[in-house]
């Protein structure tokens, strides 16, 4: 699953792997802290994009002194499960949401009736199955 920056921002991160937190937002800094799998990292503020001093994107957080922390982005370090059930949508799912919003009202009005058409065939078949096994005790 791939999220954009702007589904993590304001999102808590969680450790799925040992994390490193940085006070710094540079490769050399120091290591200050390591949260464990299953900790909360915290809420991420914004991120940091690559450049002459950082190797790759770095979140940023705050933490209870309003002081900027940071962790350096890595894939499968954080636990993408939870960013699902704060809201965040995939990238996926972010073009589909675009996708659907963009629809003219004909394209919506077809693609509703598409779904009541299935679910109503769906509940047709069930209720026929239902019928048929109580007729055959």
């Amino acid at each position: 699953m791939n999220y954009s920056a702007d589904q993590i921002i304001g999102k808590s991160l969680t450790a799925r792997v040992p994390v490193k937190i940085y006070r710094l937002a540079i490769d050399s800094a120091p290591v200050v802290y390591t949260v464990t799998p299953s900790q909360n990292i915290g809420v991420v503020q914004s991120y940091l994009n690559p450049n002459e001093n950082r190797s790759t994107l770095y979140w940023v957080f705050r933490d209870a002194n309003n002081r900027n922390y940071y962790v350096r982005h890595a894939t499968n370090t954080f636990d993408v499960k939870s960013l699902s059930e704060q809201g965040a949508l995939t990238t996926e799912e972010k073009a589909e949401e675009e996708k659907d919003k963009n629809l003219s009202l004909t394209d919506k009005i077809f693609k509703n009736l598409q779904k009541a058409v299935i679910i109503g065939a769906v509940v047709y078949l069930a209720a026929t199955l239902i019928k048929s096994k109580s007729y055959a005790k």
